[in-house]
């Protein structure tokens, strides 16, 4: 009989608004979108760090690493969305964190508080899934490596085969 697996969905909303104009703030004044962008993930990683260090699956230098990529990534706006899952054995989600970018949210008065430590699972894993768009999928593929080399990578990403649905 197949086990049965209770998967956890954590949705955490940015209020990111990078299209390809400069963001105005409510004083007339313009900003720079890389600026915008850091700011709304700025829950990304440390979310990340407590995920790693309370699962014991990631050291800071790799969340660092991951982080470093995501952003560029965001900055660029080639992701729509990020899946960070702890995974079982048999590479079945037990645990998600999604994080969307390009969603716009209305600020709320009340913050959700999400418990982003997670259990330590004896041989389970972490993985983090980019859901790319359509502009970085329009890119040759010489033109997504130039990015990466130039945007100096860290982690070398390749195509996932977790089933998420």
């Amino acid at each position: 009989m197949k086990k049965q697996l209770i998967t956890l969905i954590f949705i955490i909303f940015s209020t990111l608004s990078f299209a390809q104009d400069a963001v105005t703030s409510k004083d007339g004044l313009n900003f720079d979108k890389d600026t915008t962008i850091r700011k709304a993930f700025n829950s990304f990683k440390p979310d990340l760090k407590i995920i790693g260090e309370s699962t014991t699956k990631w050291d800071n230098n790799y969340v660092n690493e991951v982080s470093h990529d995501v952003l560029k990534l965001a900055e660029f706006n080639y992701i729509k969305a990020i899946d960070v899952i702890l995974l079982d054995l048999e590479k079945e989600p037990m645990q998600i964190a999604t994080y969307y970018v390009n969603v716009k949210k209305q600020p709320s008065d009340e913050t959700e508080e999400i418990d982003m430590e997670w259990p330590n699972i004896k041989d389970s894993k972490l993985a983090v899934v980019l859901h790319y768009n359509s502009l970085w999928h329009s890119l040759t593929y010489e033109q997504k490596i130039e990015f990466m080399k130039k945007n100096d990578f860290k982690i070398a990403w390749e195509p996932s085969n977790i089933d998420l649905d």
